[in-house]
């Protein structure tokens, strides 16, 4: 019981003119080109544009991209120059020189003077003490005083006793 149905077309084969020459294919070709030229004929001008967009993107990225470096340039210099200053401020207070401190923070800074006050007074533990004025060590044969003040001194009493 299987019936085929008739196969039927919306298409109305009164107005189907099969193409019978060249001529008449090139002129339905030229027709379909000429409207496919129409849906795009303003792409020319807005592939332009939309090139001089993209240089002038590139160009504002360029200077944006200077602009931040330059910005972060002086950060760091700002930040060399706070750095510097509490440095100096530290050394100031601690009585070191600022070239001797290492570090980044100010903690750091002070724990480089403490360390640097602690070598010094190491240093000065272990320095022998001054030599005693007057005093001669017998190498020498002469008469000579050390120190100009006591040479005056005893001059004048010599003077006084005569």
């Amino acid at each position: 019981m299987s019936e085929e149905t008739p196969v039927t077309t919306d298409v109305d084969d009164s107005d189907f003119q099969p193409i019978t020459s060249q001529d008449a294919l090139d002129k339905i070709i030229g027709q379909r080109i000429d409207r496919v030229k129409k849906q795009y004929a303003g792409f020319d001008e807005l592939k332009a544009k939309a090139e001089k967009f993209d240089e002038f993107q590139e160009s504002a990225k360029s200077d944006l991209q200077r602009a931040q470096e330059r910005a972060a340039h002086l950060e760091s210099e700002l930040e060399s120059e706070r750095q510097m200053r509490v440095r100096e401020s530290i050394a100031a207070k601690k009585g070191v020189p600022a070239h001797a401190l290492t570090g980044s923070t100010p903690e750091e800074f002070e724990a480089s003077a403490d360390v640097l006050l602690e070598w010094r007074q190491a240093q000065q533990r272990d320095k022998p003490g001054k030599p005693a004025r007057g005093l001669k060590s017998g190498v020498t044969g002469s008469d000579q005083r050390l120190d100009p003040k006591e040479a005056a001194a005893a001059a004048l009493r010599s003077m006084r006793n005569q």
